[in-house]
């Protein structure tokens, strides 16, 4: 480790080892085995000295014997005393001013831990804090004031609400600082209820449960506290502990869950105006070692921090904290309406349409701005809108639009925008009731995340993809009767085979079967197109040099005409190839009038590489969206889970 050596004493030889000059060799008299290495760069004041691990009884005066590398060699005796580098504290204890009555801190005290609260008594007018240095030659203040260690403070008055007491600490090398931070709730007295018609109120709830939970089964809890300040604001205040979150990955180290999640709930009856969320150091190591993110679930939204983003925390080496403020005032939310309607940013962006403020806007404050976050907002079930947006306005002025990713529930119903910040200030959900169109995907990869754009389509496959397309875009119901002799009805494609063949889009086969997992030639890909399209095509000449008196060639040709299908550069159309899944969706997207995605930066899929000659023709077929009439144009919205 390294620490600091301070200069106490220059002997007569002082001029010989000035600032900026370089020692060439040094010994310490003692103890000898606590130093390392030969190389030391020494100023007028202070330099440092590398000792070996664990090497505390190296801390002490000793004198250092320096070689001068000057012209004329000169040898230098230096006092020197080794200082520690520690500013923590080994304990903390706050009690009611001049009595022994202790008063409880949350969570109990650890030296890492930075953020501490408690509640006294309303009666408690005046309190005591008693650090304990780690390092006494390190020093100590409270509020400013200095303090002795494992004494008591003077006495610190408190008021009615929130107190705040900071205790810092300074290492004796005097670079390390520290600050420990202790908020004391007073609550407010319950008002005497008589005389003046008033109602007596109801004194604050100290505490109430949280969940944390990692995983189905596995919970504990960390307690809310409620406190009031002076001017009657209610906080609900949680500080994640790691011992609970300790306490959880214990109980199953095996879990291959990724987050520790803590919900923390407002009460209906008494909501708080403001939320205040702290996640110890401590607790980020833990979370850090164990592989896991933290997801904080509030009425008004959620904030979720990866584990790759909790390891950029653990290395700032502090407590991660959160205050959530709720704009709860009607009058404040209708205000914030009207401003939205007026802000140049939301008129370009919603085409300066009407727009709505869904749910409550909220304001999030953060102690950290290095990395990104995720935020996930609901909207309120009772919406009609349909295109959404979230509203930044940070608090150096910038404002942001971000239309996010909006998620829907399992009937489609949008319940919740996510968004990725790397800076906190106030977010607002608006929306409006613009145009749009809802684009389903109608194709799905494979169990191991590949797509295989290069295998052969099957007929249960095209089946599928038309059946979902009826059901979803057209409203046909499928029916449930079996029509072929090989398509038992636990087949997975039985009721999109049996649709496609009652819309006659597709046929069978003699002896009533299907043969659902025999490939489709282009020939008959052209075909079904064909059919869906309904094209009539009288004479059309085609460059095909391979389709003369083909019993597809009418079909091949409605292809050519509608410029769906197209051949190849030898001027073949190759009718008896098979037709792979890559050419199938490229066709497909076209059939279905769907808008190709033009935001496609890379591939979902394991196999399809960002260069591949299909690939925004795949995502389209694959993914769903949501588009915008913008400009007489559908517009690329958003993407739907």
């Amino acid at each position: 480790m390294e620490v600091t050596v301070e200069v106490l004493v220059f002997d007569e030889l002082d001029q010989a080892i000035t600032n900026g000059d370089e020692a060439g060799t040094f010994s310490v008299t003692t103890p000898e085995a606590a130093i390392e290495g030969n190389d030391y760069s020494f100023s007028s004041t202070t330099g440092t000295l590398t000792l070996k691990e664990g090497a505390d009884q190296a801390l002490g005066e000793y004198t250092i014997s320096y070689m001068n590398n000057l012209e004329n060699t000169v040898t230098a005796n230096q006092k020197v005393r080794v200082v520690n580098d520690n500013a923590l504290l080994a304990n903390l204890q706050l009690r009611v001013n001049g009595t022994n009555e202790l008063v409880k801190l949350t969570p109990d005290f650890v030296a890492e831990t930075s953020n501490y609260h408690a509640t006294v008594a309303t009666g408690v007018s005046e309190v005591n804090v008693r650090p304990l240095l780690a390092d006494n030659e390190a020093t100590v203040s409270v509020n400013g004031i200095t303090a002795t260690s494992d004494e008591w403070s003077d006495s610190i008055s408190l008021n009615v609400g929130n107190n705040i007491i900071e205790v810092k600490i300074r290492a004796a090398d005097g670079l390390e600082e520290n600050t420990y931070t202790l908020t004391i709730n007073r609550p407010r007295p319950p008002s005497s209820g008589g005389g003046g018609g008033e109602t007596p109120t109801t004194p604050p709830t100290n505490s109430r449960p949280a969940p944390v939970q990692i995983g189905p089964g596995l919970e504990n809890v960390v307690e809310i506290y409620r406190t009031i300040r002076g001017d009657g604001v209610s906080i609900d205040e949680v500080s994640i502990s790691r011992e609970v979150i300790d306490e959880l990955i214990t109980q199953n180290p095996e879990t291959k869950e990724e987050w520790v999640t803590v919900i923390i709930s407002d009460l209906l009856e008494d909501p708080a105006d403001q939320f205040e969320i702290t996640l110890p150091h401590d607790s980020i190591l833990s979370l850090s070692s164990a592989n896991k993110g933290i997801l904080i679930i509030n009425d008004f939204g959620e904030i979720s921090l990866r584990n790759d983003q909790i390891r950029e925390a653990q290395n700032e080496n502090k407590d991660l904290f959160f205050r959530l403020i709720p704009m709860r005032n009607h009058g404040d939310r209708v205000t914030q309406e009207q401003r939205m309607e007026q802000e140049a940013l939301v008129q370009q962006s919603f085409n300066n349409q009407p727009i709505q403020v869904l749910g409550t806007p909220i304001d999030i404050e953060t102690n950290y701005t290095s990395y990104k976050t995720e935020i996930k907002i609901p909207i309120p079930l009772d919406t009609n809108a349909t295109s959404f947006a979230v509203f930044i306005e940070h608090s150096d002025g910038e404002l942001v639009l971000d239309r996010g990713e909006v998620q829907v529930d399992e009937d489609g119903i949008p319940n919740a925008i996510v968004i990725e910040v790397e800076k906190f200030s106030r977010f607002t959900v608006i929306a409006n009731d613009g145009e749009y169109n809802i684009y389903p995907r109608y194709i799905e990869g494979f169990e191991d995340n590949t797509f295989r754009p290069n295998e052969s389509l099957t007929r249960a496959q095209l089946a599928t993809m038309l059946g979902r397309i009826l059901i979803e875009e057209r409203g046909i119901e499928a029916p449930t009767e079996s029509v072929f002799s090989d398509v038992d009805s636990n087949f997975w494609a039985f009721e999109m085979i049996n649709l496609v063949q009652k819309e006659g889009i597709m046929t069978g086969h003699e002896f009533n079967q299907f043969r659902p997992n025999e490939f489709v030639t282009r020939a008959q890909f052209a075909t079904v197109a064909d059919r869906w399209s309904d094209h009539m095509v009288k004479s059309i000449t085609t460059p095909y040099t391979d389709i003369s008196s083909h019993w597809a060639m009418s079909s091949i040709q409605a292809m050519y005409d509608l410029g769906w299908m197209i051949g190849f550069n030898d001027n073949t159309f190759r009718p008896n190839e098979n037709m792979t899944r890559a050419q199938a969706v490229k066709v497909l997207n076209q059939m279905f009038d769907r808008p190709l995605l033009s935001n496609v930066l890379e591939s979902k899929w394991n196999d399809v590489s960002n260069r591949h000659w299909a690939l925004i023709d795949i995502e389209t077929a694959s993914n769903s969206y949501c588009t915008m009439l913008e400009d007489g144009e559908q517009q690329f919205d958003r993407f739907i889970d």
